[in-house]
């Protein structure tokens, strides 16, 4: 039993879904500071997702970069644009600051 044509289109869909997600997962990863840098590789559909990397970098505060592998697949990388400032009661104590109620 072969698939259809709209089968197809829907897994197509799916698949542009979910690569769109995990670019998300990506920039909200390093925007928020629980990886400095994240890298996709491979993606099938890299290429549709350009346009969607560059607002989401600006928005997010982050720098997303296209990478294209040897077998021609784009990819990103997705890395801060600076480090976050410490807070200034963490430059004179090392510690940060206590939570006041």
């Amino acid at each position: 039993m072969g698939s259809t044509p709209d089968a197809a289109g829907y897994t197509a869909e799916r698949q542009l879904d979910g690569e769109l997600r995990l670019l998300r997962e990506a920039v909200l990863m390093v925007a928020t500071g629980v990886s400095p840098h994240v890298t996709l590789a491979g993606l099938r559909y890299g290429e549709r997702l350009a346009a969607a990397s560059a607002a989401m970098a600006v928005e997010a505060g982050v720098r997303v970069s296209l990478v294209r592998s040897a077998s021609g697949r784009i990819g990103f990388s997705v890395e801060r644009l600076q480090p976050p400032a410490p807070q200034p009661s963490t430059l004179v104590t090392g510690r940060p600051a206590p939570a006041h109620p």
